[in-house]
């Protein structure tokens, strides 16, 4: 759980920063007209999934993933031992202009199927790992995410003020060191 609130935070805190996709998730969610989320409704909530995406792109919940080497190899030139600890930042890849169209920018339509831009390798995006090692709570955080949100989106707007300073934290996962969310009913 600790993960998807890191996800949660960030979600809120560019969405805030881009109304037009809080906007967009909003009428998304309406447009299932229920109150609350069937398993069924999941997959039909695209704008909300995209913004996730592009969130976890922006600001995984696990910058950094250690991992062993089984055996001897070779990675761009370099001889590894088999038996060395090697660390993975999926922040960097998902940072990586080799792969992402301005990558500092927030856009969800990256994870559109029209741009697809996590296709542009098989590891350039990858929040929750990957390989045998990928976690195992990857659909259950979007679920998460998405029943979340379709509660929240439902019943309220929200912004930053206008002369907010963002300051992350790293530790112990990543996160707005403060993030004071201004609240309007709907």
């Amino acid at each position: 759980h600790d993960t998807t609130t890191s996800a949660l935070n960030h979600i809120m805190y560019y969405t805030a920063l881009h109304p037009e996709w809080q906007h967009a998730m909003r009428e998304e969610c309406r447009s299932l007209n229920k109150d609350y989320i069937d398993y069924e409704d999941l997959d039909k909530m695209e704008v909300v999934d995209r913004v996730l995406k592009e969130t976890l792109r922006m600001r995984p919940s696990v910058p950094f993933l250690a991992r062993r080497t089984i055996k001897e190899c070779e990675i761009s030139g370099h001889r590894i031992p088999a038996d060395t600890m090697i660390w993975v930042s999926p922040l960097q890849q998902h940072h990586d202009p080799k792969f992402w169209t301005n990558p500092e920018q927030f856009d969800p339509d990256r994870f559109s199927p029209e741009r697809a831009e996590f296709k542009n390798h098989s590891f350039c995006y990858h929040p929750f790992g990957g390989g045998a090692h990928k976690c195992i709570g990857m659909h259950f955080a979007a679920m998460l995410t998405k029943t979340f949100m379709h509660q929240l989106l439902l019943k309220y707007e929200y912004s930053l003020p206008a002369d907010f300073k963002p300051r992350f934290e790293w530790v112990p996962l990543p996160k707005p060191a403060k993030l004071p969310i201004q609240w309007k009913r709907i």
